[in-house]
């Protein structure tokens, strides 16, 4: 299958079978941001063991919480689609990135108690990003497929299925991964797609200004963190539940110290 459409902001990335990358094989991405600096984006269908109300006190019922990628892995981010939310910034097809977080928490009650089902919301720990250039080869390389809306499936409601429902709709070849195992361990398969070449270190940024808040408690990460691309907004940083605790081995930390995640907005 050659796909000829080209990554830019509210297109979807579909990982291809097998591209031997830990992270993202089986991966939806959808893309916030794409030009001449670089790319990001936040992986729709990587279901965490987390709940947006573990780390948001005010934020009414149970919203789960997605890996949206490597870099920033303790930092929350949210899409949505509250165009009058201040500070957030236009992410493609009607959707917004970050903005902030208390009249969020304030907006998500209202539209609850009104059942206001238009207001829709998806929470992430870290994001996708890729340095000028490096996207584009990847794609060149057979790692992605491109789609352009609109989506069989909306974003903010993609869930771990997804990536086998668009191994269906692509038909073909991609059709007998539907089924896969989200590991497959099928050596021979391999030569499907082509072997991407090694992944350079994201985009670096300048640190982000943060609002002044309590420190949050040290921890120790297992890998050393990644440099930031250039495109996450202004961050606060809220104090951690009781049930971080319980959960820290998810996010690769030490369970004797797990750390605030800082709320991007």
């Amino acid at each position: 299958m050659q796909n000829k459409n080209r990554p830019q902001e509210g297109t979807l990335l579909i990982s291809r079978p097998l591209i031997g990358d830990g992270f993202f094989e089986q991966s939806v991405v959808y893309l916030t941001t794409h030009d001449q600096d670089g790319s990001m984006g936040f992986t729709l269908n990587k279901l965490s063991a987390l709940i947006a109300q573990d780390f948001m006190n005010q934020l009414p019922g149970e919203d789960p919480i997605f890996y949206g990628g490597p870099v920033e892995g303790d930092a929350l981010f949210y899409l949505h689609t509250l165009d009058t939310l201040n500070g957030a910034m236009p992410a493609g097809n009607g959707l917004f990135l970050g903005g902030d977080y208390t009249v969020l928490q304030d907006a998500i009650k209202t539209a609850r108690e009104l059942n206001i089902d238009s207001a829709k919301f998806k929470f992430f720990l870290g994001y996708s990003g890729w340095a000028a250039g490096q996207l584009e080869e990847e794609i060149s390389h057979g790692t992605w497929i491109v789609l352009t809306p609109p989506f069989e499936i909306e974003p903010l409601s993609m869930t771990n299925e997804s990536w086998r429902i668009y191994m269906k709709t692509l038909g073909g070849e991609f059709a007998l991964w539907a089924n896969a195992p989200a590991t497959p361990i099928l050596a021979s398969a391999s030569a499907l797609v082509p072997v991407p070449s090694p992944i350079p270190e994201p985009l670096p940024m300048p640190a982000r200004v943060s609002a002044p808040m309590p420190a949050p408690a040290t921890f120790a990460p297992s890998v050393a963190p990644s440099p930031s691309p250039a495109y996450p907004p202004t961050a606060t940083s809220v104090p951690a539940s009781a049930a971080q605790s319980e959960l820290a081995p998810a996010l690769g930390l030490a369970t004797s110290h797990v750390p605030a995640p800082t709320v991007c907005q």
